[in-house]
């Protein structure tokens, strides 16, 4: 809990949160005051004859509960506005530190797992927390006051109440490992029931192609049955706790009643004394409740920060301070990369210099895409030797300037995200030349999409699903627009017709004056190249 408290309380609104705590504490007080109010008017019905004395009694009563409602419904906006904050809060938090580590962390886990947890588990703690910072203190000052109230009218029912809120912290101690652990396999199946939904989804078009509906629609009946498994054990676990819970309650009302009665029989309490002392007797319980509750919360909490804490730890990728403008000389010393428990995938020693084009290539699997994730920071310092740029290791840049504006990539699936092809084109914030864009455009045959260029950046692409040679040819575009001196292109003409190959191959050549490329290709480029680069060999 302590780990993750200080995770979670530098992103609380404090001002709002002090703001909640104080409107819960005044509705909490009216609360309190409105039950006296009802037993002491019980009373004076009793007694007194003069209307006018209920009169004033039931305006008091009226106005309280007004005053309780308004703080009621000021409460909710405001539990609504903290807990929402702080989950986007840490949720962005979270997503810093997946993006601030080496990919090599987190590779082998699903997207749509990484995400439920990260979505879910954040909602679940920021939910925890802002009620926990405001019901641990009205809770306590509710439950001074009632314990107090108690003792006052009858020292016997005061030390009845006080038994039984030590018989409901020893329930909930036999019960609280059991709980835990349903609470956490519970957590755990739901992951894996929305990860297989989610791959249904994402994946349903590759997945009727090759013909495995029946064994993914398996899988999903697989991971509802551990789901539902799962949920009756925690019934099961539940169910243990409110059962003897009840019991302690029953034993203690009946003895409430019982001595309550006595002590009105024997003219030494009043029937509206009574009643205030049976409800704050139910208050009391209430307040046990919640003590009791932040336990077994807690234990789906802990649940929570299990899953979360492996991201928590995960080294941040080294960065200086050094900025360099135009990187003119790459460098690789002794680089040797292996994935954790394979084989070493190379060991290369060699330069990249700018006004060159360099082809890299070798078999699938050599580790092409590899030495690139190497060079961006992708895979952290998971390697041996340098990376150097302009004499500087890559270490000592100032890695999110250096990635923002020294490097251009094309990747063999590029991503296109939901916007204008402006939006995607000038994702840098690049200064686009809109002649120069829209002749790329022509010569790479985008004429169809020129509409979306001068769409504005509010509206969408609606109703389209871009091909991969579009996909490509966007990112080939925006490759070439942009003022980054490396450019790094992995398989940039697989989807490509053979006549934008050329001018794509043309327009390198034209440009690489100021830039260094890196080509990498199973096929031989259609264009001058400066040197080859064997991987794997």
């Amino acid at each position: 809990m302590t780990g993750f408290y200080e995770l979670v309380y530098p992103e609380l609104d404090k001002k709002q949160l002090t703001g909640y705590i104080t409107i819960s504490t005044i509705s909490g007080i009216v609360g309190i005051c409105l039950t006296y109010l009802v037993g002491h008017f019980l009373d004076l019905i009793i007694a007194s004859q003069q209307e006018m004395e209920w009169v004033e009694y039931i305006c008091a009563y009226v106005g309280l509960n007004i005053i309780n409602r308004i703080c009621c419904i000021q409460m909710e906006y405001q539990r609504v506005s903290i807990e929402g904050k702080l989950s986007y809060a840490m949720t962005r938090k979270m997503l810093k530190i997946v993006y601030n580590t080496s990919y090599l962390n987190y590779c082998n886990e699903n997207p749509a797992a990484i995400s439920q947890k990260i979505n879910n588990d954040t909602g679940i703690i920021a939910s925890f927390y802002v009620s926990f910072f405001k019901n641990i203190i009205v809770q306590t000052v509710s439950t001074i006051v009632y314990l107090f109230v108690l003792i006052k009218n009858s020292l016997l029912i005061g030390y009845l109440v006080i038994l039984m809120m030590i018989a409901y912290i020893g329930v909930y101690l036999i019960v609280k490992k059991l709980i835990y652990r349903t609470e956490k396999e519970v957590i755990e199946q739901k992951t894996n029931y929305a990860t297989t939904l989610f791959v249904l989804i994402e994946k349903s078009v590759s997945i009727r192609m090759n013909g495995m509906s029946q064994y993914h629609f398996g899988r999903m009946e697989n991971d509802y049955q551990n789901l539902l498994h799962a949920l009756k054990k925690q019934i099961g676990a539940y169910s243990i706790y409110n059962v003897l819970k009840d019991i302690l309650i029953l034993i203690f009302q009946t003895a409430l009643f019982l001595a309550g009665g006595r002590m009105i029989r024997m003219d030494s309490m009043s029937v509206g004394t009574l009643v205030v002392m049976l409800n704050y007797f139910v208050y009391v319980l209430g307040c046990m409740e919640f003590f009791l509750n932040i336990g077994s919360s807690y234990q789906t909490v802990k649940a929570s920060e299990e899953r979360l804490k492996k991201y928590l730890v995960l080294d941040e990728l080294p960065t200086g301070k050094e900025r360099q403008r135009i990187i003119e000389k790459i460098e690789l010393k002794n680089l040797e990369f292996a994935y954790p428990g394979q084989n070493r995938l190379f060991d290369i020693t060699t330069e990249f210099c700018m006004g060159k084009i360099y082809w890299i290539r070798g078999r699938n699997g050599v580790g092409k895409s590899s030495l690139v994730n190497i060079m961006l920071g992708i895979y952290g310092t998971s390697y041996t030797g340098q990376v150097i740029y302009n004499g500087y290791r890559l270490g000592e840049l100032d890695y999110k300037w250096f990635i923002n504006n020294n490097t251009a990539v094309i990747e063999q699936d590029p991503y296109i995200f939901d916007g204008t092809i402006q939006e995607n084109i000038c994702l840098k914030g690049n200064r686009i030349d809109m002649d120069e864009l829209k002749a790329l455009v022509s010569q790479m045959k985008l004429d169809s999409l020129m509409k979306f260029v001068d769409m504005d950046s509010t509206k969408h692409r609606e109703n389209k699903i871009y091909s991969g040679g579009e996909k490509q040819k966007i990112a080939i575009v925006r490759t070439l627009l942009s003022d980054s001196c490396i450019w790094i292109l992995d398989e940039p003409t697989a989807n490509l017709d053979e006549e934008s190959k050329i001018i794509f191959y043309k327009e390198l050549e034209q440009r690489k004056k100021e830039h260094i490329i890196l080509l990498i290709s199973h096929e031989t480029p259609l264009c001058r190249w400066d040197h080859i680069v064997d991987i794997g060999r």
